[in-house]
C-alpha cells in the first residue's frame, strides 16, 4: 500500500526549502563544480562546438551583442542571454552529416520502447529501432567547422543567426535564479525535468548580470546526501544540534522505500550493442532521451548505458568512424575513461575530510554496479540518492532477475518525492 508523504511531513519539506537560500547549497559545492561558459552570440557555430566539447559542460549561455539584443521566442527581453547552446545541436549536426534528417517516420516511441506487465514487473516484448547497417568507413578526423558548413546551418554564420532562425525552437531559454532566492525555487525547476540552472550573483537591487555557479539536480542531490541526511557526521556538534529537526524530517522520509514514497520506475529505451552509435544518437535527438540502455542482442541483459554526458566522448575521438561502430565496442571505450574521470572528480569533489568518510561509504556499489547503477522500489529513498551521488549518474536502473532491464528512475523522480507540496 502507498503511503506517500503525509501532508505535514510535505508542509514541513516546504517549508524547509522555503528557508534555505541557494547561497547555501552552492557554498557546498566544490569551486571545481562552478563550471559556467558563457559564449557571445557573435561566436562562430563551428567554433562554439569545439569550446563546449573543451569544457566540463554540457551547455553554454550565449550573451546578447550590439547585433542581437531580442530574445526570441518571446521571453525575457531584460535577460542578458538569448538563450542556450546545447549538446543537441551537436546531435543535429551529427545526424545531419550522416542523413539522419529528418526523421526516419519509423523512429517513434512505441517503436523502440519495451512494453511491460505492470503486475509481473518484466517486460512482455521487446521492440528495437533497426536501420540497414552500413559497411562504408570514413577515416577523416571530426572537424566540426568543416561539418557546419556542409549542414543544414551552412547558412548560419554564428551563434546569434542559430537563436532567431527557425532551428531556435531547439533551442532552451536559460533558467535563471539569484543566489538569494530559495532552494523551494530551484526544486520547483528541477521537479519539472529542468536539470541544471544558472545562480546569478545578487546586487544591491537583486540579480546582477552575473552569473555565479551553475547548479544542478545532482548538485542538490548531493547536498541533500552530505549536508542533510549526514549532517550529523558532516558538521560541528552546535551547527548539527542547529539543524538537528531537519535532519530528522529528511531521514524520516528517506527511510521509507521508493513504492512506500509513490515513486514508480518508467518505461525503458533500449537497443541492441550490436546496432551502430548513430542509430542511438538518433532515439536520443527525436525522442528528448537523456539516456538509452544497451543490452544483449540474445539475452536482451543491460550490458551499458549511453547518456548525453557520455556523448562528449565521442565527439572527443576526432574520428568520424566512431558513429558507425557498433554501440558494445564503443562503450567499452567510453567506459575506461568514464571510470579515469571519476576518479578525478572525486578527488575534487571530496573537499573535506567528513565528505570523504560520508561518500567513500558506497565506492563498493560503484565498483561492483558499474557500467550502470541499479536499483529496487523496495531500496530507501536515501539509498537511491546515495547512488545518484557516488557513481555520479542521473538514472537509476530497475532490472530483472536475468539483468533485463525493465524500468527507470531518475533524479527528477528522487527530487519530486522530495518536494510534494511544489507541484
Amino acid at each position: 500500500m502507498l503511503q506517500r508523504i503525509a501532508t505535514e511531513d510535505g508542509r514541513a519539506l516546504h517549508d524547509m526549502w522555503d528557508t534555505l537560500r541557494i547561497s547555501d547549497v552552492i557554498e557546498c559545492i566544490p569551486q571545481t563544480k562552478h563550471h559556467v561558459l558563457c559564449l557571445p552570440a557573435s561566436t562562430p557555430l563551428g567554433s562554439a562546438c569545439e569550446q563546449i566539447l573543451s569544457h566540463p559542460v554540457l551547455s553554454a549561455l550565449v550573451l546578447k551583442d550590439t547585433q542581437y539584443q531580442h530574445t526570441p521566442n518571446n521571453s525575457d527581453d531584460n535577460s542578458p542571454f538569448l538563450g542556450v547552446f546545447s549538446y543537441r545541436t551537436l546531435l543535429f549536426l551529427t545526424l545531419d552529416m550522416f542523413g539522419k534528417l529528418p526523421p526516419h517516420p519509423q523512429l517513434t516511441r512505441a517503436s523502440f520502447t519495451s512494453q511491460f506487465n505492470s503486475d509481473q514487473g518484466s517486460p512482455s516484448d521487446y521492440h528495437y529501432y533497426s536501420s540497414p547497417d552500413s559497411k562504408s568507413s570514413d577515416s577523416r578526423n571530426l572537424d566540426f567547422k568543416s561539418i557546419v558548413k556542409k549542414s543544414a546551418y551552412s547558412d548560419l554564420p554564428d551563434l546569434g543567426s542559430l537563436l532567431v532562425s527557425p532551428y531556435s525552437a531547439e533551442v532552451n531559454s536559460p533558467v535563471l535564479l539569484s543566489e538569494n532566492d530559495y532552494v523551494s525555487a530551484a526544486m520547483f525547476q528541477f521537479t519539472y525535468g529542468v536539470h541544471r540552472l544558472s545562480v546569478m550573483k545578487a546586487g544591491p537591487r537583486g540579480k546582477t548580470n552575473e552569473i555565479l555557479a551553475t547548479l544542478s539536480q545532482r548538485d542538490l542531490l548531493e547536498y541533500i546526501w552530505t549536508q542533510l541526511l549526514h549532517s550529523g557526521s558532516s558538521r560541528g556538534q552546535d551547527e548539527s544540534s542547529e539543524s538537528e529537526p531537519s535532519r530528522q524530517l529528511m531521514e524520516s522520509i528517506a527511510n521509507k522505500s521508493l513504492l512506500q514514497l509513490g515513486i514508480q520506475y518508467k518505461p525503458v529505451a533500449a537497443l541492441s550493442s550490436s546496432k551502430q552509435v548513430i542509430d542511438a544518437l538518433e532515439i536520443m535527438y527525436e525522442n528528448h532521451f537523456s539516456a538509452i540502455a544497451i543490452v544483449n542482442p540474445a539475452a536482451l541483459n543491460l550490458i551499458g548505458v549511453l547518456c548525453l554526458a557520455d556523448i562528449k566522448f565521442l565527439y572527443r575521438k576526432k574520428r568520424m568512424n566512431i558513429f558507425r561502430e557498433k554501440l558494445g565496442k564503443v562503450l567499452k571505450e567510453i567506459r575506461e575513461e568514464v571510470i579515469e574521470l571519476r576518479r578525478i572528480e572525486r578527488k575534487q569533489r571530496l573537499y573535506t575530510d567528513t565528505h570523504r568518510r560520508v561518500l567513500d561509504g558506497l565506492e563498493d556499489l560503484e565498483r561492483d554496479d558499474f557500467p550502470y547503477t541499479p536499483i529496487s522500489l523496495r531500496n530507501s529513498l536515501a539509498e537511491a540518492v546515495g547512488r545518484l551521488v557516488t557513481t555520479s549518474s542521473d538514472h537509476l536502473w530497475v532490472v530483472d532477475a536475468h539483468q533485463v532491464p525493465i524500468g527507470i528512475v531518475s533524479g527528477t523522480d528522487v527530487l519530486r518525492a522530495l518536494a510534494p507540496v511544489l507541484r
